[in-house]
């Protein structure tokens, strides 16, 4: 090959390569996604407690009640026939919890943003997947709140105890024993 034409070839590649990446498609900063996010259930159980909203259906979890400690994962979904207007570009979220003033206030996540960065979602599009962790939290009762205007109770709940396992304390060690038939000073009881 003469070495005149090593750099077209090579330039030919690289667009090649690119592409095939999908790296050439216009960046869309008006919509999301177009796609509908797959989800991988991180519960092993599903449970569904009563909504506040029907646009809470938009909010897409693997369940209503996580333990303490459990990632929650969710997506926001526009699954009517108008245009979500989301105040973030990409929407954001945030997690409230009721006061005892009876007031939703944030646990975390920001209160939405100016208009400057707005999007939308169109019928059938749908946010990335967000997760979060528990650990930590109170149990309560609390609100996945999207900037793009809907909103999902979930609950946060103990850790339940498995039936037929006793808590009885913390041992010597200031160890809690919950091994079945052992009492809290090591005696068997």
């Amino acid at each position: 090959m003469k070495p005149g034409y090593i750099l077209p070839v090579l330039i030919i590649i690289v667009l090649g390569a690119l592409l095939a990446a999908g790296c050439s498609s216009p960046v869309n900063t008006r919509s999301v996604n177009t796609m509908p996010a797959q989800r991988n259930p991180a519960a092993s159980y599903q449970v569904t407690i009563k909504q506040p909203e029907e646009t809470s259906d938009y909010v897409h979890t693997d369940t209503d009640i996580y333990n303490i400690g459990e990632v929650v994962e969710f997506y926001v979904s526009n699954d009517g026939t108008g245009v979500l207007d989301c105040s973030g570009n990409p929407p954001s979220f945030s997690v409230q919890f009721q006061s005892i003033t009876g007031s939703w206030v944030t646990r975390m996540g920001a209160e939405p943003p100016g208009t400057p960065n707005k999007s939308v979602l169109r019928p059938g599009e749908s946010t990335r997947i967000y997760r979060f962790v528990t650990t930590g939290w109170d149990p309560e009762r609390y609100r996945l709140v999207s900037d793009c205007g809907v909103m999902r109770e979930i609950i946060v709940r103990p850790v339940p105890v498995p039936a037929g396992l006793s808590v009885t304390g913390p041992d010597m060690n200031g160890t809690l024993n919950t091994t079945p038939g052992i009492a809290g000073n090591g005696e068997t009881a």
